[in-house]
């Protein structure tokens, strides 16, 4: 029985390493996904980006985050002065207790299961004098990389800087952003940057722009807020705006077609350099009709969302906001007109957890097409959605408990459902309906590691890989006899 036992296994070994090297490849993500993480966003306005968090009556707390993620959003957008929290002159140091605060933005973000956005907001003097801050820009990137090199790339997204205007040209701002962006590549060579257009960001700014052909991880952005003197109507930092108090969006033929242009150029310029694109703000002010700031909106959203752009609101509690803070309740006019549905989120409850593991590979195994479980936008459910569900929640092949490692009691799991039918918590980590060899495979790639894990990849066979499947071989023949 011993001789049989060593055989099995060692039949098993041979037929495992050939297997495996035949399966060793990475598991590719381009920015299209990494922009599909991002989804449906709201930023975080009148907060960071204050002269002092709190200067604008808003003050950030954990039950934000935990709102907005309960609420079926993605993603934030954290708008943040840098600027005013560091030094003049070089290196620029950016004060401690102010990263230190970034540091908390980033991780009540993960906690609550939320890509982060950090971007360079109301930089005000970079704009009128570009070539007396252009190195301190890059200074800030320079700490800000360094700070957080080590985030997870599918979690954390740089924003070099807000609505480039003022003497920024589109040359001037092409050379600009492509010195803070070598500066970021130095310390995150593969992490998604976005970047946008001059002209404060809009559909005309974009469009000009040429991003460097050879850095694919890079994300396009342009905001939206036309018709102008709707959106912006009675707004106390625009002159004029007072002129334009009752003004409508009625969402007439006209009206609508004049969205569609806009966005069907956005859509043109991405199509034509390859490149996904964030719409990374958008909103009416408070003193528009509500009916038809929730029709614009509505609109808006929808011509995003029919090209595919991840789309950020702006904002989520203040003058444009979808949450009323004093109350504590949604804007429901406005967040209806968005209906957030947090498309990681799979089983409807808080959080990304095992249950969605196993929705989504249930649906798989049963060859369910409907659109909400393809997750990676390839028009089909596939094995590949299932990898990007575990990938973007930073979470672990065969990680079988999610709990962070993949250890022993996941294999054990594995061993006990080997031969069966199964979901992800049984151990179906392929989404084939059954519990097999190649589940061992994927979690014998990552055995003994702990999340989070970025870039994963299916490494090269090595030794331990094929004491795990002796060891599995072992324990399986004994079970059945």
């Amino acid at each position: 029985m011993r001789a049989t036992l060593a055989l099995i296994a060692l039949i098993i070994l041979q037929a495992g390493f050939v297997t495996i090297r035949a399966s060793a490849q990475q598991i590719e993500f381009d920015a299209y996904d990494y922009n599909r993480r991002l989804g449906q966003s709201v930023n975080l306005g009148n907060t960071l980006e204050a002269p002092n968090e709190g200067d604008w009556g808003f003050t950030l707390q954990p039950w934000h985050f935990e709102t907005i993620a309960a609420g079926g959003f993605d993603s934030v957008r954290v708008p943040i002065k840098w600027s005013g929290h560091a030094d003049a002159t070089s290196p620029y140091q950016i004060d401690t207790t102010f990263f230190e605060r970034i540091d908390w933005v980033i991780d009540q973000a993960q906690s609550n299961d939320l890509a982060v956005i950090l971007n360079v907001h109301h930089y005000d003097e970079i704009h009128s004098d570009i070539e007396g801050h252009r190195d301190r820009l890059a200074g800030l990137w320079s700490q800000i990389g360094e700070r957080y090199r080590d985030e997870p790339t599918t979690s954390v997204f740089f924003e070099i800087l807000n609505e480039p205007n003022d003497q920024f040209t589109s040359t001037r701002w092409q050379d600009v952003m492509e010195q803070s962006l070598a500066v970021i590549r130095e310390t995150n060579p593969d992490r998604q940057v976005i970047v946008g257009g001059n002209n404060w960001n809009g559909v005309s700014g974009l469009v000009r722009l040429r991003l460097p052909e050879e850095d694919r991880n890079l994300i396009g952005t342009f905001h939206y807020y036309s018709p102008f003197e709707f959106t912006h109507q009675r707004a106390e930092w625009v002159d004029g705006a007072d002129a334009w108090l009752g003004t409508t969006w009625d969402g007439t033929e006209a009206e609508e077609n004049a969205v569609l242009r806009d966005f069907d150029l956005v859509q043109n310029w991405s199509e034509r350099f390859d490149r996904p694109v964030l719409l990374g703000e958008f909103g009416a002010y408070r003193f528009g009709d509500m009916d038809s700031r929730a029709l614009w909106t509505e609109a808006v959203t929808q011509a995003a969302e029919e090209r595919d752009f991840a789309w950020s609101y702006w904002e989520f509690g203040a003058g444009f906001g979808t949450f009323n803070r004093s109350s504590r309740t949604w804007v429901e006019p406005i967040y209806d007109a968005l209906s957030p549905t947090s498309f990681m989120n799979l089983d409807g409850e808080p959080g990304l957890t095992v249950n969605d593991a196993d929705v989504l590979s249930g649906a798989i195994a049963f060859q369910i097409t409907d659109p909400h479980y393809d997750l990676d936008g390839d028009g089909q459910v596939t094995e590949r959605d299932l990898d990007y569900w575990i990938f973007f929640s930073n979470n672990l092949q065969g990680d079988v408990d999610l709990d962070g490692d993949v250890d022993f009691p996941d294999f054990l799991q594995l061993s006990s459902s080997f031969g069966g039918v199964g979901t992800w918590s049984s151990g179906d980590l392929t989404g084939d309906g059954r519990v097999g060899f190649n589940d061992f495979l994927k979690l014998s790639a990552n055995f003994g590691q702990t999340a989070p894990f970025q870039n994963q990849t299916v490494p090269e066979p090595n030794a331990h890989a094929f004491l795990m499947f002796a060891i599995a071989s072992l324990l399986l023949a004994r079970r059945r006899r």
